[in-house]
């Protein structure tokens, strides 16, 4: 089953994944993805996380944590993000969370919402991060009038993933675990 990601990406590899995946090798154990991203090459190739152990990972927690919380809260995560206000200054005021005292302890489900949120209103969908301070810095890029998060997409995508293991680390150290011989690295 492949699907569409729920979330804009740059580098994403949705439309090359089927030219990509004939290079695939025929018989492999694990599939482990270093850069996993917003998860194209993933959803739209023809791995099974039923038939192999699928790891995917990605430095940047955030959207890590997006998809481990859509594994149990789907629903709570699609009627948050698109039940936010998507007006340009309310886009930055949302955007600013992340500099806020209360950041760390702010409801992991509005975090999650919150990623969602600003890839969709962004400009082009980049997530860019201040590398000095470590916030995000996109500006608004447009207003929407469709849901920003389409519940039926969301689905699918937790259906996909739901025996995928997530991780977000570096990718030396990542790749450094102990992944079964023959494993298909992507």
């Amino acid at each position: 089953m492949k699907c569409k990601t729920i979330l804009k990406w740059a580098g994403n590899k949705t439309k090359v994944m089927p030219a990509i995946t004939e290079y695939f090798p025929d018989e492999y154990t694990d599939y482990i993805e270093p850069f996993a991203g917003a998860l194209g090459s993933y959803l739209n190739s023809d791995v099974d996380a039923c038939n192999h152990d699928v790891y995917l990972n990605d430095l940047n927690s955030e959207i890590i944590n997006l998809f481990l919380l859509m594994q149990t809260h789907c629903v709570e995560i699609v009627d948050k993000a698109n039940s936010m206000p998507r007006d340009k200054d309310s886009f930055y005021e949302i955007r600013s969370w992340d500099r806020q005292d209360n950041w760390e302890s702010r409801d992991q489900i509005e975090k999650a919402a919150r990623t969602v949120y600003l890839n969709k209103l962004c400009f082009n969908g980049l997530y860019r991060i201040n590398p000095k301070k470590g916030y995000f810095n996109t500006p608004y890029g447009s207003y929407r009038k469709s849901d920003l998060l389409p519940h039926n997409e969301a689905v699918a995508v937790v259906e996909k993933t739901k025996n995928v293991n997530f991780s977000s680390e570096d990718c030396f150290n990542f790749a450094r675990k102990d992944f079964k011989p023959k494993s298909l690295f992507y």
